[in-house]
């Protein structure tokens, strides 16, 4: 009957709740996977200027490549080295002013000296007479320290024991070598070794070290 009938009116929002939700965590291996995209995303940018730039531009393109890429072939490069090997020995010839007992030629600091003087003549605003002595003398003493195949097989021995008595600070010690009927006096401190001969145990800079000094920055060598 409609007087038992109830009418139920509501108002306001209705809430319905759903099981879902959303956390955050930190995933390294993600973080690594959009760093990884990044940095070949913008690796893009600098190969297509360098594709523009070495292809696309006619001759300065070859110029590009030429500054960029370093061509390297093996018979060019030994047919230099040795030809300029073959000078620089012309050179040493030229500039050889004493000779051992044995044959054995160099050059002596006295001449080194000699020739960076006439050399440096005209920079006397940069280098005065002193610095080019002392430029000489580290000149001299780097070419003798230089490792060659002329040394015996127990050179490196000999050097690391003049170097620890140098820093023990004993006197200076004499060996013989075995292959050799000269004396051998150990020079501490400056890697070689210095050959008593009749002319005074001279120290001079041979071919080999003269030829090691000249091909220091050679892309190839006999080692």
């Amino acid at each position: 009957r409609m007087q038992d009938a109830q009418l139920a009116l509501y108002s306001g929002v209705r809430i319905r709740v759903r099981a879902e939700g959303r956390g955050r965590h930190w995933d390294a291996g993600q973080f690594l996977s959009r760093l990884t995209t990044c940095l070949v995303l913008l690796t893009l940018p600098r190969r297509l200027i360098m594709t523009l730039c070495t292809l696309f531009l006619g001759h300065l393109s070859t110029i590009y490549r030429q500054a960029i890429y370093d061509k390297f072939d093996l018979k060019d490069a030994i047919a230099g080295m040795s030809a300029r090997l073959l000078v620089w020995n012309a050179s040493f010839v030229d500039l050889v002013d004493k000779e051992l007992a044995g044959g054995i030629q160099g050059i002596s600091k006295s001449r080194m000296h000699e020739r960076l003087k006439a050399l440096l003549n005209t920079r006397h605003s940069e280098l005065d007479e002193g610095e080019i002595r002392r430029l000489c003398q580290f000149t001299y003493e780097a070419m003798m320290a230089l490792d060659t195949v002329n040394l015996d097989s127990m050179s490196l021995v000999q050097d690391n024991f003049n170097d620890v008595t140098e820093e023990l600070g004993l006197p200076s010690l004499a060996t013989f070598s075995p292959n050799k009927t000269s004396k051998t006096e150990v020079d501490p401190g400056r890697n070689r070794f210095t050959m008593s001969h009749a002319e005074g145990g001279l120290d001079l800079v041979n071919s080999d070290r003269f030829s090691c000094a000249c091909t220091s920055n050679e892309n190839l060598n006999f080692d």
